[in-house]
């Protein structure tokens, strides 16, 4: 199943300056988001780094995922050695950054906007090239009601010194009802700011009235659902056509990063089922080459097949029940 890794997706730090209600880091109940007290604080480190990419499984072209399932990349204070340490090992990649774009000092922001195609590192030019999507969600007056304790005026800051120094950014907006009648007034600005391109994506949590939810800084794990029955099937599961693989900011080895959450999920049979299934595999303990090699590998893709988990019908199959 992964005897060649097209996409890598690398979560650099679970560390995160917003309070986005959605978000895996939180647990919502009776409107209120308190902070989900499974979830740990890590981040990747060169070492890490040199360990995933010394697997020869990893083609010489990789896309390269840097988004946080749990946190932000710049959450990682050494994200920019390690963005380095990746083109030493795989000059032709390609290398996009997810980020809600608060956070982060001026001094990375600039040495991010000088890495290009022509960077040398060591013997190797940097052939491959880096973006970074801003997760911006509206405008002044809307981005903080679901980017919760993102300050607009330094993502305005971040985005600017980014895009003067060079940097290719791109604007993601993702849709709500509160910031939907924005989305050309936000796709102007993107243009006259300098952006490359402007995209929306929908809203994939459940429908909950973001605007209006309170933040608690206290951890709740009241709300648990302890078992729920579930049928259904999985045809086209993308880790498989895709040849990807998550790697989370633990170090844990995961085909995705929905199934990289689940073990966070206030569901226990969720969290049960995804520990039980995939046996997780971690390379601070472990070589990633080694661990990409294993068989149990080809056993996971029969079980999604014949008997999948409830995660992978939820994001590549269908619910039958």
């Amino acid at each position: 199943m992964y005897s060649e890794i097209r996409h890598l997706h690398l979560e650099l730090s679970s560390g995160c300056n917003a309070r986005c209600p959605g978000c895996t880091r939180h647990i919502l109940d009776n409107k209120v988001s308190y902070l989900n007290p499974l979830v740990p604080h890590n981040n990747l480190t060169v070492k890490d780094i040199e360990n995933i990419f010394s697997s020869t499984n990893i083609v010489e072209k990789v896309q390269i995922s840097l988004c946080g399932d749990m946190g932000d990349p710049l959450f990682n204070k050494d994200i920019v050695n390690i963005i380095y340490k990746i083109i030493e090992l795989r000059p032709f990649s390609k290398i996009c950054i997810d980020t809600n774009a608060g956070l982060g000092k001026e001094e990375v922001w600039v040495a991010l906007a000088n890495i290009k195609h022509k960077t040398v590192v060591g013997n190797n030019i940097f052939a491959g090239n880096l973006t970074i999507n801003f997760s911006i969600d509206g405008l002044e007056d809307t981005n903080h009601l679901y980017r919760r304790n993102v300050q607009w005026e330094k993502v305005m800051k971040n985005a600017h010194t980014f895009i003067s120094n060079g940097g290719h950014a791109d604007w993601k907006y993702v849709v709500f009802d509160h910031n939907k009648h924005q989305i050309e007034e936000a796709r102007d600005l993107a243009m006259k700011l300098g952006f490359k391109t402007f995209y929306t994506n929908f809203n994939l949590t459940d429908d909950f009235d973001f605007p209006n939810i309170k933040i608690s800084d206290e951890m709740n794990f009241n709300k648990v659902i302890e078992k729920h029955n579930y049928k259904g099937f999985v045809d086209d599961p993308e880790c498989k056509n895709e040849k990807t693989i998550y790697v989370g900011a633990t170090g844990d080895v995961f085909p995705c990063c929905h199934l990289g959450s689940a073990p966070y999920d206030n569901r226990l049979q969720t969290r049960l089922e995804v520990k039980e299934v995939m046996q997780i595999r971690n390379i601070k303990y472990k070589s990633f080459h080694s661990i990409v090699n294993e068989t149990f590998w080809e056993k996971l893709d029969k079980r999604i097949k014949t008997n999948p988990i409830e995660t992978c019908i939820q994001r590549c199959g269908k619910f039958t029940k």
